[in-house]
């Protein structure tokens, strides 16, 4: 940069150039002559932010042009601050997305760390459901909602007994029971932020069944929210395709044939065909789960 684009970022300062003895004034400290023609008078104004200057905006008129006035450079030095505060409001929006997605995943990460034998499933629902999202045409606000929800899906089991959560063999009825209340623990723990409203009505629905058998208020149908209905999908395959202490996971085939068997029975159609459709065109950026290619026994089956 160079000329009186540089003098004004040096100087923090704007610059009104009508004359011939304004650009001499100019020329031993910017190193520029006045031009010929196009850009005889010149206008130039800092974009600042936060005390820095991000760029200039700069105005031009023929020499035979009327000349600028101080009024015009106070225009121009008004519209200057106000693309700096856009800018930077930009960047502190940019900023606090950035820290609010890191602390989302932070507690996802702990919320999977409770549990040994589900290390990453929560960052592997949100990548199948955001892949099912991408093909069922979901607007950007509800893509954030729904990758939030996928993320924070199992967040209520950070109130069911850790002994239950690491058991090594086979629910009992009872332990079973208790599971099934962290969707309803989980939505309300994010009950009182006003801001994840939406994030905690899919929580408290992704595992209610199309076809109502599901829990925990037996909605059935449509009535179940959409992102819901994508997450029950990605958490039931991801689920299925990862290792239990007590059973070995299915794989990929296998696992896509259990989902279609509960078509329209617990899954959703809609959310079923989009996830097998974006599962086969994203297959080689999608999370493999450990030994999801070995040959399995049956046991792994969902509850349709």
């Amino acid at each position: 940069m160079s000329g009186p684009a540089a003098w004004v970022v040096a100087e923090h300062r704007a610059l009104l150039l009508n004359t011939p003895e304004d650009w001499a004034d100019l020329e031993p400290v910017a190193g520029c002559c006045r031009p010929e023609g196009q850009g005889g008078r010149l206008v130039c104004v800092p974009i600042e932010a936060d005390g820095h200057v991000l760029g200039v905006i700069e105005a031009g008129r023929n020499a035979n042009d009327e000349p600028f006035t101080q009024r015009d450079m106070d225009s121009a030095s008004v519209i200057g601050a106000m693309a700096g505060m856009a800018i930077e409001n930009s960047r502190l929006r940019q900023s606090m997305e950035e820290s609010y997605r890191s602390t989302i995943r932070a507690l996802a990460s702990a919320i999977d760390a409770k549990d040994p034998y589900t290390c990453g499933h929560s960052q592997s629902v949100a990548q199948y459901s955001l892949v099912s999202g991408m093909i069922l045409g979901l607007r950007p606000d509800e893509m954030r909602t729904l990758e939030t929800a996928a993320l924070l899906h199992d967040i209520g089991k950070i109130g069911i007994d850790d002994a239950i959560l690491r058991k090594p063999r086979r629910l009992t009825t009872t332990e079973h029971a208790i599971i099934k209340d962290h969707p309803v623990i989980g939505a309300a723990i994010l009950h009182d932020i006003v801001s994840l409203s939406d994030v905690a009505r899919l929580i408290l629905h992704h595992h209610e069944s199309y076809d109502g058998s599901g829990y925990p208020h037996g909605l059935a149908g449509e009535n179940i929210p959409l992102g819901a209905r994508i997450i029950a999908v990605a958490d039931a395959f991801d689920s299925m395709t990862t290792d239990r202490p007590y059973r070995r996971g299915m794989t990929i085939n296998e696992a896509m044939t259990e989902l279609h068997r509960c078509r329209a029975k617990q899954f959703c159609p809609v959310a079923l065909d989009a996830f097998a459709v974006g599962f086969a065109r994203y297959y080689d950026n999608l999370p493999q789960r450990p030994r999801v290619l070995e040959r399995v026994n049956a046991g792994a089956r969902t509850s349709c």
